[in-house]
């Protein structure tokens, strides 16, 4: 959920009219929050440059077809014979039914799919998919996608039998989505549809939608859905299109259970307790016990698992019956807060829980998101060292120590933390990945990308290995593969306004200004008070030989 650091040296080279190197040098980040996600400026050598007076730098059938309309001549990642697509994170329990055949088989990670094959993401799993020519989906729980047709120089088809697919591709293409209630064309944007209870719905996050059908057509742009049931007209609908994609949003863990509270469990439970202790949060749900009552402690930890998974509004079922007496019930409040934007509410939350459990680590670590948030990085700092001081054997902590120490700047110390955290669990949620970071910024591409392969096959949820795994390629100017894994870490994360700045960038290293600024909107309008898309926006600008509008949206950047 975070986006922890950034630094310069990952772009790959200084270019004319992007004195982004070349002013400020090739140096580490320490970036400043925004509000929307706990995520944090990475640019903010930006800022320093432009204030020392350097140039700143650079339903079945019956219920939804997809057909994508691919128009660009893209060559595609896969042949097919072979693969049409490839299964680039798997959360939980996916299977496979192949082309002609009638039994279900378990996915695998990074499997290839042909055309004809049929995808089905289980309940409590995800999944995400690329297609050929650059277009990534999102899949939630109950989803289950066949790929009709697939081949670049056709017209090609996706048949989302049910479930929910959320959709980006930046690049010109056409796609049109047919159901009996409803069809979306659309052309080289991002959208949501949902297939349930009759009714098909899409949401625009940006770009532009025709939804139509026999009864009538509406024309969707950024911000708009539409829904429509069988023999129904096309109805406007009031969906914010960040809560389309609730279910996809990554949440940290901040609360663990104690060994003495794995250890009264029944057996059966402690197997679940366990699968939660090394990542597999989909499969400790499924495996914990119809006849092992929930209550307690268990009811937060259950909900911090919930959480991990998408499903945000059982985790608040789970908790309301204590929400507002139990510490830890008051922290994961307090983080679903943050990332949900609502700072004033999680600063309340967080602050009661820090007052009625100044011993406990999970609000102290409430405390730190919520810190973060509002831009105060040495407070959130404290408030997780606080955390590892209460609770020194709290995995979790010292990885959330870890991760700040890192966006900090201090590198011994954060590299420290994050072998604390792996020394406690080796299958802490991101000490991994952060220790991939440190071995980043140490110039040790290799072990860094070990580091966060092994990070990104443990936590498939998690959009921070693929950051790091596409900046190391971007360093080593293997941009194209940069941005995919960028692209990939966005939509792990979308509500992310941190992550659509860097794909913006991303986008920029390709030369590709115009989609960069349609990402750059993306992320003003989920975190308007974020500096960094008018940061990107400035360079970009500047780049462009557009001196004047540059220096306007930097000056912004610095009033945020």
């Amino acid at each position: 959920m975070s986006l922890p650091f950034l630094f310069d040296s990952v772009h790959p080279t200084t270019t004319e009219g992007d004195p982004y190197g070349a002013s400020c040098g090739m140096r580490k980040i320490a970036p400043r929050p925004s509000a929307s996600s706990l995520r944090t400026h990475p640019f903010p050598s930006l800022r320093r440059c432009a204030r020392s007076g350097q140039r700143p730098p650079a339903l079945r059938w019956t219920q939804l077809t997809v057909a994508a309309l691919v128009a660009c001549g893209a060559t595609p990642l896969w042949a097919c014979s072979g693969p049409a697509a490839k299964l680039v994170s798997l959360e939980g329990v996916v299977e496979v039914r192949p082309v002609g055949g009638t039994e279900w088989q378990p996915a695998t990670p990074a499997q290839t799919l042909c055309t004809g094959d049929t995808l089905a993401v289980r309940k409590l799993s995800r999944a995400a998919v690329t297609l050929p020519n650059d277009v990534v989906l999102r899949l939630d729980q109950g989803s289950v996608l066949t790929l009709s047709a697939f081949d670049k120089e056709k017209n090609s088809e996706l048949g989302l039998v049910d479930g929910v697919v959320h959709v980006l591709t930046r690049f010109r293409k056409k796609f049109g989505v047919m159901t009996p209630y409803m069809n979306a064309m659309v052309d080289g944007t991002e959208f949501t549809v949902k297939v349930a209870e009759g009714a098909t719905t899409v949401a625009v996050t940006e770009g532009e939608v025709r939804a139509e059908n026999e009864a009538g057509q509406q024309r969707l742009t950024r911000g708009l859905a539409a829904r429509a049931g069988q023999g129904q007209s096309p109805a406007p609908l009031t969906v914010r299109p960040e809560d389309a994609v609730q279910w996809a949003l990554y949440f940290p863990q901040i609360v663990q259970a104690t060994p003495e509270q794995v250890q009264a469990l029944p057996a059966a439970a402690r197997e679940a307790a366990q699968l939660a202790k090394k990542g597999q949060l989909s499969q400790a749900l499924a495996a914990w016990p119809a006849d092992v009552e929930i209550d307690g402690a268990w009811r937060n930890i259950r909900a911090g698992w919930l959480l991990g998974v998408g499903r945000v509004e059982d985790a608040q079922a789970l908790l309301k019956p204590q929400a507002e007496t139990d510490v830890h019930a008051l922290s994961m409040q307090a983080l679903i807060d943050v990332v949900r934007n609502q700072v004033a509410d999680a600063d309340k939350r967080a602050d009661r829980a820090v007052a009625e459990g100044p011993q406990k680590a999970s609000p102290h670590l409430a405390k730190s998101y919520a810190l973060q948030a509002r831009r105060n990085l040495p407070a959130a700092l404290d408030a997780a060292k606080r955390a590892v001081e209460v609770e020194p054997e709290h995995a979790v902590a010292w990885a959330r120590y870890a991760e700040l120490q890192l966006t900090s700047g201090l590198l011994r110390g954060g590299q420290a933390s994050a072998e604390r955290a792996l020394e406690l669990n080796p299958n802490a949620p991101r000490a991994r990945a952060l220790l991939g970071f440190a071995q980043l910024l140490r110039g040790r591409d290799e072990l860094a990308t070990e580091s966060l392969k092994t990070a990104a096959a443990a936590f498939p949820a998690d959009p921070l290995p693929h950051v790091g795994l596409g900046l190391i390629e971007m360093r080593q100017s293997r941009v194209e593969e940069g941005r995919r894994e960028i692209e990939l870490a966005v939509m792990l994360d979308p509500g992310d306004a941190e992550l659509r700045s860097l794909l913006a960038r991303a986008y920029m290293n390709e030369r590709r200004d115009q989609v960069a600024l349609v990402e750059l909107n993306v992320a003003r309008a989920l975190d308007p008070n974020s500096p960094t898309p008018w940061f990107v926006d400035g360079l970009r600008k500047q780049r462009a030989h557009r001196p004047v509008e540059a220096s306007f949206d930097y000056e912004r950047a610095l009033v945020l």
